[in-house]
């Protein structure tokens, strides 16, 4: 007769992303994600846009958000370029509301209209337009961040043509500058590694982004990681800020090194539970007894 051991795992759930991060709510994480709220920006409701207000344009797919005008006959590329708002005026749609136009010109004074299918009410709240980023928040961040020595925690480090390069985690960082960003990420961060004599930029979103795995708390912490984990020893640290594993390492070492997983399955063998974590990027780490056993990178 067959008979089972009973463990209390085999009917464990799949745990989740979800899980994965309430499982480190109120730790040192959630303490830098208070900090980082510091360091988010407001934008202004569109009443109180000023005259000459200035926006980066991240695409030239933004033209297709404007209505015709002559400055759009032409192949004039908007992108890497500003517009600066010069007022509004209203036109009565066909179920007669009165909704807001907005009015732009580029830096060789060309116009550009925004129709954007709300009343003056509706734009009471922040406005924010797909493809512009609005460069007074840019200004206010780079005047919070600018000169801050912090510890950046992301090894997705990029040169000033935007191509990726080697980063590294957890090393001290002085903030050199605050730009304006991507289609995708408002901000770009330009930083310096003194340590190894290089400056690199960082992308980070800003609070009304979409993605929002790119906040200043995902990016830098204000105090010494390495501080927190006294019982890592420096050679797996070491690992750790190049963002690399070990067979060895603990999950806690791990997750420092690669980030939380996006799933964890957990199964029970005879030796004990294996548990799995993958993530986005096809990365596979395998744990046995709490440690790692084998990974595929």
């Amino acid at each position: 007769m067959l008979t089972a051991c009973f463990t209390g795992v085999e009917s464990t759930k799949a745990i989740t992303q979800k899980d994965v991060k309430r499982a480190y709510e109120g730790s040192a994480e959630a303490v830098d994600a208070d900090r980082g709220k510091l360091y988010a920006t407001t934008p202004a409701p569109f009443v109180e846009w000023q005259h000459g207000k200035r926006f980066f344009v991240t695409d030239d797919n933004v033209k297709l958000l404007f209505a015709p005008t002559a400055a759009m006959a032409g192949n004039t590329s908007l992108q890497q370029h500003y517009l600066s708002y010069r007022g509004y005026g209203t036109d009565t749609s066909i179920d007669g509301k009165e909704c807001v136009t907005i009015d732009f010109a580029d830096e060789s004074g060309n116009e550009y209209k925004l129709p954007t299918g709300k009343t003056l009410d509706e734009l009471k709240n922040p406005y924010t337009i797909p493809f512009l980023i609005d460069m007074d928040e840019v200004l206010e961040l780079r005047s919070m961040l600018t000169g801050k020595e912090v510890y950046v925690k992301t090894p997705l480090w990029y040169d000033s043509e935007g191509n990726a390069i080697n980063g590294r985690r957890y090393v001290k960082v002085r903030i050199l500058d605050v730009l304006p960003g991507n289609k995708v990420f408002a901000y770009r961060l330009r930083f310096s590694d003194e340590e190894k004599q290089v400056e690199a930029f960082v992308y980070m979103s800003s609070v009304q982004s979409s993605v929002q795995n790119r906040t200043y708390t995902d990016l830098f912490s204000d105090t010494d990681v390495r501080l927190r984990y006294p019982e890592i020893s420096d050679e797996n640290w070491a690992c750790i800020v190049r963002g690399d594993v070990a067979i060895g390492m603990t999950k806690d070492e791990c997750r420092l090194s690669l980030g939380s997983p996006k799933t964890l399955n957990r199964r029970p063998t005879y030796d004990g539970v294996v548990e799995y974590w993958s993530y986005d990027n096809g990365v596979y780490l395998i744990f046995e007894d709490g440690l790692l056993a084998r990974y595929r990178k």
